[in-house]
């Protein structure tokens, strides 16, 4: 089993704004790791829990397995990503099994400092996003280096260096929120 294959734990926070380049800024500011500046689209299937997707990039195809709790202005997410080597046939599949339920497309840039991940997302539809992934570490043993407090705390700080408020439900997954546009 690979390092991509065991699940993880994540704290995201999610935050629309007007301007990304703005955000951008601030963050670039703190010289993190630039990642890649790539398009994603995310096929949801109807999953009989938390998220099944299929992420096909510029550079990589994933399918990811997310069990995600919303909280007010935060996800606790713990996840699982398997790099697809056939993405078509693995796409047949699990449409035979589940079913589409929403299709997802956006441009993403990524940083990385520290166990952070920004993500400055232009999202087809629903405007432009920033995510804040803040990602557990592991220690040699596979034991968590942080509790789920700490985690939280760090990704609030940084939301309090960007002067960003975080809205009450912004949280949901990018999917959520095409349902909640749809509704009005």
């Amino acid at each position: 089993m690979t390092d991509m294959d065991t699940k993880k734990k994540k704290i995201v926070f999610k935050m629309k704004v007007n301007d990304l380049e703005v955000i951008e800024q601030k963050i670039r500011a703190i010289d993190p790791d630039f990642k890649w500046d790539e398009f994603q689209k995310d096929t949801y299937y109807h999953a009989m829990q938390g998220t099944l997707k299929i992420r096909e990039t510029d550079f990589v195809s994933e399918i990811i397995y997310d069990e995600p709790v919303t909280f007010a202005n935060y996800t606790s997410s713990d996840y699982i990503i398997c790099r697809c080597t056939d993405v078509q046939r693995q796409k047949e599949i699990l449409l035979s099994q589940f079913g589409i339920k929403s299709i997802i497309k956006k441009r993403r840039k990524t940083y990385f400092f520290e166990n952070l991940c920004f993500h400055f997302d232009k999202v087809e539809d629903l405007g432009n996003y920033i995510k804040i992934v803040v990602l557990q570490e592991y220690d040699q043993y596979g034991g968590p280096k942080h509790t789920i407090d700490e985690l939280i705390d760090k990704g609030e700080l940084f939301i309090a260096f960007l002067g960003i408020k975080l809205p009450i439900g912004s949280a949901l997954p990018y999917h959520d929120l095409r349902v909640k546009q749809n509704e009005k």
